[in-house]
């Protein structure tokens, strides 16, 4: 222990420390959905931080592996009687404590912020010590990386070549290969389970680099073949070659088959109903999906139920339900949910993205769409549309409510022209 906290108060691993956590906890904020406490989202974001405190580690672990060689110390090792692998063990335990204390500070905090906020779900812990798996995985390698080329230019290399590894990684995220990757874009859903197979394969595959990398470097350092290492190679070759096998075969399926919902659901009519997670929204929701069906009561557009849903198509509303998508609950997002259901029940969106309104701009159905939303902010400065945008906006709310009645059939079937905008189309 002596030797340890000597190791401690002189490595620059300590230093560190601040940089690090402040790296990863920032990228973890950043990937915290807005207003929102969901458990699966504070997970994630705190595994995929990785990405930018990762290569700062990386570079950290190489620039100490050569201290050695740049202080020219290696006769010490040499010849100390602690044997020749005590001094890299020793530096190696250093980083990864600090890298443990750094993960473990974050996931705390978020954590705890959650727990204050959440109305469903509990922490994954197997998914949170495999992202930490992965980080004692980056500085082993940046170890071994310092340790098998003692320069001065290794460590920043080894930093922007794992930046940039993560990077082209994250952009071919879902596919079977890129979840190798000990910084992995890992998809969430509170409406489907983590694949906990796919996890424990991540997790048993990165040990087994670990003791790959482990049992290299004690080869190297001892300078001959004996049997712990050798075995330790053997040994994590093997069960890297299981995990990947098991890794590859979930083919990028990072989610579960999709569970039922308990919905939370508002007690008037329309009812709205969303995932317990997002239970703190449902009165706002309801305020706005209230709004929504007076202007489309009477009209194809009407809705008795709604209901909050991912946006594949792998799950569907009761029979007598209609679906929108909800990311977040920041006021945005949840005004976001009305251009969601819209888009759902064929009112522009992507039914008209192909088609263009007879006789008259695609401008057209935006400014239904926006009247519907009440958000006329994307027609600011659209010159095309204001006489139409004026005249719509003078004949008050029950002429519009009149008026989209009237013109339901065009504006579903994405035609809706310029002369329904006048005097003459509203009568």
């Amino acid at each position: 222990m002596t030797a340890f906290r000597h190791e401690l108060r002189h490595s620059v691993a300590l230093l560190a420390f601040p940089f690090i956590l402040f790296a990863h906890c920032a990228l973890a904020v950043q990937w915290l959905w807005p207003s929102t406490d969901i458990w699966l989202n504070m997970t994630s974001a705190v595994v995929g931080a990785s990405m930018l405190s990762g290569p700062l580690i990386a570079g950290l672990a190489a620039w100490i592996a050569t201290r050695e060689h740049r202080r020219r110390a290696a006769y010490l090792r040499m010849g100390a009687a602690r044997g020749v692998l005590a001094a890299p063990a020793l530096e190696w335990v250093t980083v990864v404590l600090v890298v443990t204390v750094s993960y473990l500070t974050v996931a705390v905090v978020l954590g705890v912020k959650t727990a204050l906020g959440a109305t469903a779900g509990a922490p994954d812990l197997v998914w949170l010590s495999v992202g930490l798996i992965a980080l004692v995985l980056i500085a082993t390698v940046g170890y071994l990386c310092g340790r098998l080329l003692p320069r001065v230019w290794t460590p920043p290399t080894v930093a922007l070549i794992s930046y940039l590894y993560f990077a082209w990684n994250l952009r071919h995220g879902g596919t079977s290969w890129s979840y190798l990757s000990p910084v992995t874009m890992q998809q969430v859903s509170i409406f489907r389970p983590m694949n906990d197979l796919l996890i424990a394969g991540q997790g048993l595959w990165y040990i087994a680099l670990i003791a790959l990398a482990a049992g290299t470097l004690a080869i190297v350092l001892k300078g001959r073949l004996e049997a712990a290492p050798l075995l330790t190679v053997v040994a994590a070759v093997i069960v890297a070659s299981v995990s990947v096998g098991v890794v590859l075969s979930q083919r990028g399926r990072i989610l579960g088959e999709p569970e039922n919902v308990a919905y939370r659901c508002s007690r008037g009519a329309p009812q709205v109903c969303v995932h317990p997670a997002f239970a703190k929204g449902l009165p706002r929701l309801t305020t706005i999906f209230v709004e929504l069906h007076e202007k489309v009561q009477g009209t194809p557009a009407d809705f008795v139920r709604i209901e909050q849903l991912p946006r594949d198509m792998a799950m569907q509303p009761r029979p007598d339900a209609n679906r929108f998508a909800l990311d977040s609950l920041s006021e945005a997002d949840m005004r976001g949910a009305v251009s969601e259901y819209l888009d759902g029940v064929g009112i522009g969106g992507f039914a008209c993205a192909d088609q263009r309104a007879a006789g008259g701009s695609s401008a057209n159905i935006g400014i239904v769409r926006a009247w519907l939303s009440n958000d006329m902010r994307q027609f600011f400065g659209d010159d095309a549309a204001a006489a139409r945008l004026t005249w719509f906006t003078k004949i008050g709310e029950p002429g519009r409510r009149s008026w989209f009645a009237k013109n339901y059939a065009s504006i579903h079937a994405c035609r809706l022209s310029d002369d329904v905008f006048t005097g003459e189309g509203f009568q």
